[in-house]
């Protein structure tokens, strides 16, 4: 049997079977990072069943981890939050790989700022309750300059360094920028041979933060040292 066969069985799905080598393209979604403009992005590209989401916790966590995982038959795109592994070539081998990436700390700061809005709607709200707003600490820019100060937070100050772990940054097929989203899309469908169309849905990616935290950069060069080439 086959290599593509043997991948292919791994990729049943109750309405058919994806052929490994029909995704074109895996899409890394960083917290953060205009995934949801991509994603919609995408459905209008690619047709909406032609994306499969890769959002639920335990089928992230495992292809994240190089495993196979059910995708829809009809897929050209896995798009989601999951993080690269180098199994990844051999489950997909024709498809392309794009991650997004942005200013760390303004990162953060989006990241802080959308926990705030959604409070106990989103899981992650409750460790920032636990660790500065239960302790009179509510206001963002404070919240964001201790998680940096403290590294209370781990997952959020080293991101970069978690992410890009396996798989080099410098390995991606294409690496776009949010602070120069249209300049990258029309790179990326010049050098792909794509039509996407520009697409903002989340107000905070153009959002500024206050001075007071561009400062602490300096705190976080491991971040920056990866992503500066790209930003």
């Amino acid at each position: 049997m086959t290599l593509i066969r043997t991948l292919s069985s791994l990729f049943r799905f109750r309405y058919g079977t994806a052929q490994p080598e029909d995704i074109q393209w895996l899409s890394y979604h960083i917290p953060k990072t205009a995934g949801s403009s991509l994603r919609q992005m995408f459905y209008r590209e690619f047709g909406r069943s032609s994306v499969f989401d890769v959002y639920r916790p335990d089928e992230a966590r495992s292809l994240g981890q190089g495993n196979a995982i059910q995708v829809s038959a009809r897929s050209q795109v896995v798009h989601g939050h999951f993080k690269p592994h180098p199994k990844h070539s051999e489950l997909f081998p024709k498809a392309n790989s794009m991650v997004w990436v942005r200013d760390p700390i303004q990162r953060i700061w989006s990241l802080v700022g959308h926990l705030l809005d959604l409070q106990w709607k989103h899981p992650h709200y409750e460790t920032i309750h636990n660790l500065y707003i239960s302790k009179g600490i509510e206001n963002q820019s404070d919240i964001v300059e201790r998680i940096i100060k403290d590294g209370s937070i781990p997952y959020m100050v080293t991101t970069y360094s978690r992410f890009f772990s396996e798989i080099g940054i410098q390995e991606f097929s294409f690496v776009g920028s949010m602070h120069n989203f249209a300049s990258s899309i029309e790179l990326l469908n010049k050098d792909y041979n794509l039509s996407l169309k520009p697409l903002h849905r989340n107000s905070r990616t153009k959002a500024g933060i206050p001075s007071t935290l561009s400062n602490l950069k300096y705190l976080m060069e491991d971040e920056y040292s990866l992503v500066d080439d790209y930003l």
